[in-house]
């Protein structure tokens, strides 16, 4: 049974396409203690054969045996115990991490023992070092990196210590207390050690072996120990503690500043363009659903019937439009539908308005129901609804004028028409004409503010005062061709489904009932060669307004999506960039018994911080920077709450808009992170630790 052993070991190394044999099938038997001195010219394969004994190297043929099992056969856990807590190697080139303390270096290479911080005070104390304790690696000079380096290969007490040309860049009495130490640790470990000066390690060492021309030779052997099995040391099982890792997660996090700070704005404005498009999906649909219903036309609708007709031999269909009958309608529409006669012949939405003696143009005009309670409750009337005939304007109105809300109240205004009436009796082919000629005084009981989009100036009259006046102005010719008084409203009434006289519909007055549940119910109304038609100008603009926003709300959140896809690629190559610029500060770490898991939590981690940090910062932002865009809304396009961003509330389920992108986050980090540890972990501990 041996403690370390070399069978059979050979490396060979290709130079300009030449193979070269550095060791050649060499072998050794290590005591499990005492001093070994390697010596031989340079490049005779001396720190080559240290890096196979560590594990960092591979051999050609052959093995390194610890404690009878090939390192070749190690598991991955194994390996890191026996990197951990079996063997310490004091590098020729220090291999410190820079950013570090010396303290916090040395502890990285104790952190088996439970006392380790008055150990390493100890260690500190006896080598006359305390002054260098606080301070950064990096600002030591070659010798005291040395002896740092020196600390923290002993502070874990190994089994095995190798050291390869440790007395090279300190003074020569620095370097006599260093192989003091190393024989006194001898005493009941292995220390083999690499080295140039054989004068100086001579006398130090229980064994020397020099390698010449790949061959392995012993030129003293004083050591008398046997090379027997040492038990494991029962301090493998235990594992690093995350919380050990400390001083190398915020090193991370304070190296680079600035490019932490860009990963922190990118990701902030990432996730603050998802809430923010969220947020204007949800406003679109909270405008749509209440803020379009500020108008009077909410409840007015047309209803007409459509009948088709296919021409025989051809594909063409011809679609005729009628008034449907009364009968028809009240077995279809429910009874908080109205059926209103259809006045717009005599006053339609081009008629003359004038004001103030003044004929305003551009400016249509639309009835409005006083039975309707739906209606009245999107008012705020500056004067009770008193005389039939009431009429409101909108805020568009005064904005054409350029008038107050004030100055428009009590004042009068005037809708004019005059008709040519040209009525054709079928049965006995005659046609009876008429002159209709009216001008109707309202007076202004109140001001609408409406829905902002596609809106224009609009007068709104009562249904009930145009029915009225209608019914008693009488056209003289029809009355005398009938023999009765033939009122405008007679003409309407009495007139064919297909007559231009009720413009083939009827008008509707929706109480208590949305038009968009009326559509569902006509929708549902079809046949095959007939069908009802509702004509609402509240579903037309919502529908248009519903178009237009979903297509914005779309290409934002699709411009969002990129982003934040976008985001995570740059964090995922900064993770990357940063992997490759940190990867000898890996191969330490590794060399120290540090798993590739605990590194790459030290990167999950420190990514984490980054963006917890962005979404806190856009969590608790969110509310001024959505008052201020809804600000910006409102000045250019006077829609309100254009961006309502449910934080609190969503699909009726607390905080869950917060919670998904956490979660998402979280997740996209994760498998960002395993992807780069996938393609490029695979790093050469050895070229590594060797590159300066």
């Amino acid at each position: 049974m041996n403690f370390l052993q070399i069978k059979n070991l050979t490396k060979k190394y290709k130079i300009n396409n030449q193979e070269h044999v550095i060791l050649n099938n060499i072998n050794y038997d290590f005591p499990p203690s005492g001093l070994i001195f390697i010596y031989g010219k340079s490049g005779c394969g001396k720190s080559t054969l240290l890096n196979l004994i560590l594990g960092i190297d591979k051999p050609d043929s052959g093995d390194v045996y610890f404690h009878n099992k090939s390192l070749k056969d190690f598991s991955s856990d194994e390996k890191y115990q026996y990197f951990k807590s079996n063997i310490s190697i004091l590098f020729q080139h220090y291999n410190l991490l820079e950013n570090l303390s010396a303290i916090e270096n040395v502890k990285l290479g104790a952190l088996l023992d439970d006392n380790v911080d008055s150990n390493i005070d100890t260690l500190f104390n006896r080598f006359n070092l305390v002054y260098l304790k606080n301070k950064k690696v990096k600002y030591l000079s070659g010798g005291e990196k040395q002896r740092i380096s020196f600390l923290r290969a002993i502070s874990k007490n190994p089994d095995i210590i190798l050291a390869d040309e440790p007395t090279g860049a300190i003074p020569k009495h620095t370097a006599i207390d260093l192989l003091n130490y190393l024989k006194d640790f001898s005493q009941d470990k292995l220390v083999i050690v690499v080295s140039h000066n054989f004068e100086l390690l001579k006398s130090y060492a229980d064994i020397i072996l020099e390698i010449n021309n790949g061959n392995i030779n012993e030129v003293l052997n004083k050591n008398t120990i046997k090379n027997q099995l040492k038990c494991f040391n029962n301090k493998t099982k235990i594992n690093h503690n995350l919380l050990s890792l400390k001083p190398v997660l915020l090193t991370r996090l304070k190296e680079d500043k600035l490019k932490n700070i860009l990963i922190v704005i990118s990701t902030f404005l990432a996730f603050s363009f998802i809430l923010f498009s969220v947020g204007f999906i949800n406003g679109v649909n909270i405008s749509t659903e209440e803020n379009i219903k500020d108008t009077l036309l909410y409840n007015f609708a047309t209803i007409s019937k459509e009948t088709y007709q296919r021409i025989e031999s051809s594909s063409l269909l011809l679609t005729r439009q009628v008034r449907p009958s009364k009968e028809e309608l009240s077995t279809i529409l429910p009874n908080n539908v109205e059926i209103k006669e259809n006045l717009s012949y005599f006053i339609n939405p081009l008629s003359v308005i004038i004001y103030q003696e003044k004929i305003i143009d551009e400016t249509y005009v639309y009835p409005y129901f006083l039975n309707n309670s739906s209606s009245q409750k999107h008012l705020e009337f500056d004067e009770p609804i008193g005389a039939d005939n009431s009429l409101f304007v909108n805020d568009m109105f005064l904005e054409k004028l350029n008038i107050s809300k004030e100055e428009v109240i009590g004042k009068k205004i005037n809708i004019s028409n005059t008709i040519d009436i040209q009525n054709k009796d079928v049965a006995n082919n005659k046609t009876i004409n008429d002159l209709a000629s009216f001008n109707l005084e309202f007076v202004v009981c109140g001001v609408i503010d409406e829905f902002s989009f596609l809106n224009y100036p609009k007068v709104y009259y009562s249904y009930d005062y145009l029915y009225n006046f209608l019914s008693s102005y009488y056209l003289e010719n029809h009355s005398s061709y009938f023999n009765r008084e033939y009122s405008c409203l007679d003409l309407i009434v009495n007139s064919r489904d297909d007559s231009q006289f009720n413009m083939f519909s009827y008008w509707l007055n929706l109480i208590d009932i949305t038009p968009e549940e009326l559509n569902e119910i006509i929708n549902e109304y079809a046949l095959d060669h007939e069908a009802l038609s509702l004509n609402s100008e509240y579903l037309t603009i919502k529908d248009s307004y519903s178009s237009l926003m979903n297509l914005f709300a779309e290409s934002f959140f699709i411009f969002t999506i990129l982003s934040f896809i976008l985001v995570n690629i740059i964090i995922s190559l900064t993770v990357l960039s940063s992997f490759l610029l940190n990867k000898k500060e890996n191969a330490i770490l590794l060399i120290l018994g540090v798993s590739y898991r605990k590194i790459f939590l030290i990167y999950f981690i420190s990514t984490l911080i980054l963006i917890t940090t962005s979404l806190f910062l856009s969590f608790l932002l969110y509310k001024p920077i959505e008052l201020f865009l809804n600000a910006i809304i409102f000045h250019f396009s006077n829609l309100e709450n254009m961006i309502i961003v449910p934080f609190f509330t969503c699909f009726k389920i607390p905080l869950l808009l917060p919670f998904i992108i956490t979660i998402i986050s979280v997740f996209v980090i994760f498998v960002s992170l395993c992807l780069v540890f996938h393609f490029s972990s695979k790093i050469s501990i050895k070229e590594e630790l060797m590159d300066e």
